[in-house]
């Protein structure tokens, strides 16, 4: 489980990462399911709502990204 530290660093990284970055970590990310975004709805979908996704994945699956790891 993540610490209320290591969410806040998450929350903080991913708000500060542009689209080609969230792109980036979406697909890299290693959840513990398939996920599998279309390249037409990351490049169409709203920076926000990517961010939004992001944080998601990584509160569902209690792991921090590489790039997010404090």
């Amino acid at each position: 489980m993540l610490s209320e530290n290591e969410v806040n660093h998450a929350i903080t990284d991913i708000a500060e990462m542009g689209r080609n970055a969230l792109i980036d970590a979406l697909r890299d990310y290693d959840a513990q399911f398939p996920v599998d975004f279309s390249d037409e709805f990351l490049q169409t979908v709203e920076e926000d709502r990517l961010r939004h996704i992001f944080v998601a994945l990584v509160l569902h699956c209690q792991r921090l990204p590489e790039r997010c790891a404090a």
